[in-house]
């Protein structure tokens, strides 16, 4: 666990790479530094309406990982092997709707920052502060670095290895991050954390990594390999563009 200092609250994605993140999920790239400066001087609101969208997507995805911890421990409380009396578990009743209630909220105000977002970046776009990667998609197998068995994963169309950006769901999420090697130069590793899944890199340096709106997460930079037998090629009917 990272989380494992004396202040009692997760630490949290930085509004940065949650701006980076969202940004290259919408499809674009950041332009050079005298792109953003001109248009946040002659447009000041365009750049304040697309940065305050990914603060606000920041700090719902930070309230949404507090209240994991309790609505985990609720459940468990009020599961049947539980040994809490009813007086008890009435109050945990009570207590878990109103936690799921606020988990609703949270999600709903998360899903308008997203959008909010999304709004702005054409605009940035049209002063060339955006530009589309035009990036379209395939799955194919791969096999993780620290795994033995290759998953379905997405990668740009046409890329070959060492696949320098792979977009990987939820399932071989949790299994690299349930991995204990420690990262090393060029194999950076995964590790869980309150505030969700962090990127470590063998210099320490770590990140936080937002899943997509389809709840995949893009890996840069970890290593991979092909299955036995395999040349690479996109698995049949499954290109898309994103």
């Amino acid at each position: 666990m990272l989380d494992n200092y004396d202040w009692p609250v997760p630490q949290a994605p930085t509004i940065d790479h949650v701006l980076r993140d969202l940004t290259e999920h919408a499809g674009y790239d950041v332009a050079d530094d005298g792109e953003l400066d001109q248009t946040f001087a002659t447009h000041p609101h365009q750049i304040l309406a697309w940065v305050s969208a990914a603060a606000r997507y920041a700090a719902t995805e930070f309230q949404l990982q507090m209240l994991h911890h309790p609505i985990t421990w609720m459940r468990m409380e009020l599961a049947p092997d539980s040994d809490q009396g009813t007086e008890d578990l009435d109050i945990f009743t009570d207590n878990m709707s109103r936690l799921l209630t606020e988990h609703g909220r949270l999600r709903a105000a998360r899903t308008d920052a997203h959008r909010d977002f999304t709004h702005a970046c054409p605009h940035l776009e049209a002063q060339q502060v955006l530009i589309p990667t035009g990036r379209t998609w395939q799955q194919i197998q791969l096999i993780a670095d620290g795994l033995d068995e290759p998953m379905t994963v997405e990668v740009p169309t046409g890329a070959a290895a060492p696949w320098l950006l792979v977009k990987a769901d939820l399932r071989l999420i949790d299994r690299l991050a349930a991995l204990t090697e420690p990262a090393q130069p060029g194999r950076p590793v995964l590790r869980r954390s309150l505030a969700g899944i962090v990127r470590v890199d063998h210099d320490g340096t770590r990140r936080w990594v937002l899943p997509d709106p389809e709840h995949r997460y893009w890996l840069h930079d970890f290593a991979w390999s092909l299955p036995h037998g395999s040349n690479g090629e996109a698995l049949p009917g499954e290109g898309c563009d994103r």
